[in-house]
């Protein structure tokens, strides 16, 4: 199967789950379920309502995948043109609620990692791990945290697919919510301890 199928195949999965903040509706078993059979450690950290997926593989510096699998309301559904939880393909597009925000980025993330491991059995360099929250604005903040207490490596290139940018980042004293790397804006949505150490944008 093509990657862009199996990227397809698994934003659907996804899309199906109706998972207004902060019920993640299912999506933790799909992601929690993918990221054991290609060998990722998996926890779950639970705050009030909300769940929040820390897994990893390797050791060392560490790529991190963050993102969120709530959606906000569906609205009124007159006004949309296919059914927000039954996901369409229509000329191209793929059409649900969460389908660009960002079920369908996850699961890119997802399938690019079985493909990296898949291609790099052996690789022994660092660690690629992934911190998925189901309350976007909420607990994540707490999830990060805690792993800041608990695991955090003291270097890590965390990759949020906004702006088309990466930054990487490493702990610190100071906390912020937006990052503004040599003038070009970079939405960071969990509220991390953070400093700039590389803009991507530069290269």
């Amino acid at each position: 199967m093509s990657f862009k199928k199996q990227v397809i195949n698994l934003a659907c999965n996804l899309i199906k789950c109706p998972s207004l903040t902060p019920n993640d509706a299912g999506c933790n078993k799909i992601i929690i379920s993918y990221l054991r059979k290609i060998g990722f450690k998996t926890e779950i950290m639970q705050f009030g309502n909300t769940t929040n997926i820390w897994a990893y593989r390797g050791k060392g510096y560490t790529v991190l995948f963050a993102g969120h699998t709530d959606v906000v309301n569906i609205g009124n559904l007159k006004y949309w043109k296919f059914p927000p939880f039954e996901p369409t393909l229509n000329n191209g597009f793929l059409y649900g609620r969460g389908a660009s925000d960002m079920k369908g980025a996850i699961s890119a993330m997802l399938v690019a990692s079985r493909e990296f491991f898949y291609t790099n059995k052996n690789f022994n360099q660092g660690r690629l791990a992934f911190l998925i929250s189901s309350d976007e604005e909420g607990s994540v903040n707490l999830a990060i945290n805690q792993l800041i207490k608990t695991s955090w490596n003291d270097k890590m290139c965390i990759l949020p697919p906004t702006s088309m940018q990466i930054v990487k980042i490493k702990s610190d004293s100071k906390s912020c919510n937006n990052v503004t790397p040599n003038q070009v804006f970079c939405h960071v949505i969990f509220k991390i301890h953070t400093k700039i150490i590389y803009d991507a944008s530069d290269t």
